[in-house]
């Protein structure tokens, strides 16, 4: 009995015109959902070459900087040196040398 009904679903018009137009849909929906998975695979491969090249520049930057923050403080360093009043050019600059030979300083 099942046999037969299913013969008589399978023989009906409606089931011979429906059949092609859903195996069409659903070949459709994989494939559109294949290319839509492989762009989107393709997609994260670009942003991941795309992080590890700002990764790269972010430590060439960082290795930048901590090379001018030695810089600036070797120059703060130097200019406190300079300007401290023990300085032997702060001793040179203040007190201008004699240059009168003579005994009463004219």
């Amino acid at each position: 009995m099942p046999v037969q009904a299913m013969q008589a679903i399978a023989e009906h018009s409606l089931f011979k015109a429906a059949t092609p137009l859903v195996a069409t849909a659903l070949i459709g929906s994989v494939t559109w959902i294949f290319v839509t998975v492989m762009s989107l695979d393709k997609d994260i491969h670009l942003m991941r070459s795309q992080i590890e090249d700002i990764y790269e520049g972010i430590k060439e930057i960082e290795e930048k900087t901590e090379e001018m923050d030695n810089r600036i403080t070797n120059l703060r360093i130097r200019f406190a040196e300079l300007v401290s009043p023990g300085h032997p050019l702060q001793r040179t600059i203040n007190k201008p040398y004699k240059t009168s030979v003579h005994p009463d300083g004219q």
